[in-house]
């Protein structure tokens, strides 16, 4: 065979490997409820699209040809669709997914919902709301609603690790990202005496029970998206661990730091008893209320209780949605 028709085959076999088809998807006007001004509905719908198109995730319609349907089917964008016609609207426009919208004001309480409609089933196959309490905050609402829809979290967009230095292995005579809490009581230490994998754990120690508590953290203020789970997995090891036990926790707050009452809140303490002597064990926990748009900062906590005596080693930390 000529070698550079071979060369040619080849190409074309790892371009069409490597080439993805994104869904097509309409997306309708939002509407709009409590609001005097109706202009919100375009402007709601308009800022969305905007913000789908730059995240990249799916192949958007455009409003001129949806208008041609509208037309077509002597409907209008403004119009409240029944299942029929959304279905109608969704195969004239070879649309795989349409997107139905509605911003709801209460009070002073703004809420922005979008559902995904198959077009082929008719069925609602996935939804979700972010909710805003100042007026001023609609657009970012807007976004953060376009990145929940987009699913990103089954993409190479979006799939981060929020944990910075997880392996432990960044620093100059102290773990990078990390800060520690204790007192003459404990000892915290960035160690290489001990580790799950790598050179590095961190470590808690305390050779008597008193009441208070020491712990190792990590606060992560980038990368937070609404309407997800945190999920938190790490490796531990434990040596003559007696009293309370040690724990880990995912805590998230409204403000930059933590400060007060968490608004959302998980321990392993009423999950795992962990005490003893025990080699490297794989533990998780996972958020049970999905973050919202409040969320400003999320906590990572590595905890010897009080009341507890003995030796706890953290390694190979991580923190994913």
């Amino acid at each position: 065979m000529n070698k550079y028709l071979l060369i040619l085959i080849i190409f074309f076999i790892l371009l069409s490997a490597y080439s993805v088809e994104k869904e097509k998807i309409a997306v309708l006007n939002f509407k709009a409820i409590g609001f005097k001004d109706k202009g919100i509905e375009s402007a709601v719908t308009e800022n969305f699209i905007t913000s789908l198109s730059n995240i990249g995730a799916f192949q958007i319609i455009e409003r001129s040809q949806l208008d041609k349907i509208f037309k077509e089917l002597k409907l209008t964008g403004t119009d409240d669709f029944v299942d029929k016609q959304i279905i109608e609207i969704g195969n004239l426009a070879k649309a795989k997914i349409v997107i139905l919208g509605s911003i709801i004001k209460i009070g002073d309480t703004i809420s922005l919902n979008a559902r995904k409609i198959n077009v082929e089933s008719g069925k609602i196959i996935d939804g979700d709301k972010i909710t805003v309490f100042d007026k001023n905050d609609i657009s970012e609402g807007i976004d953060r609603l376009a990145i929940v829809i987009s699913e990103l979290e089954d993409s190479n967009i979006n799939k981060k690790e929020l944990i910075k230095n997880g392996a432990l292995e960044e620093g100059t005579m102290f773990p990078k990202d990390w800060q520690s809490y204790s007192n003459e009581n404990y000892k915290t230490e960035w160690t290489k005496s001990k580790s799950n994998s790598g050179n590095y754990s961190l470590k808690i120690s305390s050779t008597k029970k008193v009441t208070s508590f020491a712990y190792w953290c990590q606060i992560i203020k980038k990368n937070i998206k609404v309407a997800k789970n945190p999920k938190l997995k790490l490796f531990i090891k434990t040596k003559n661990i007696t009293g309370k036990g040690v724990s880990f926790a995912i805590r998230c707050d409204d403000t930059e730091t933590p400060d007060g009452d968490a608004e959302l809140f998980v321990s392993s303490e009423s999950l795992f008893n962990i005490k003893g002597t025990k080699n490297w064990t794989e533990y998780s926990i996972e958020l049970e209320d999905k973050i919202n748009f409040k969320i400003k900062c999320i906590t990572v906590y590595l905890l010897m209780l009080p009341d507890t005596k003995g030796k706890v080693y953290y390694d190979d930390i991580s923190l994913t949605y």
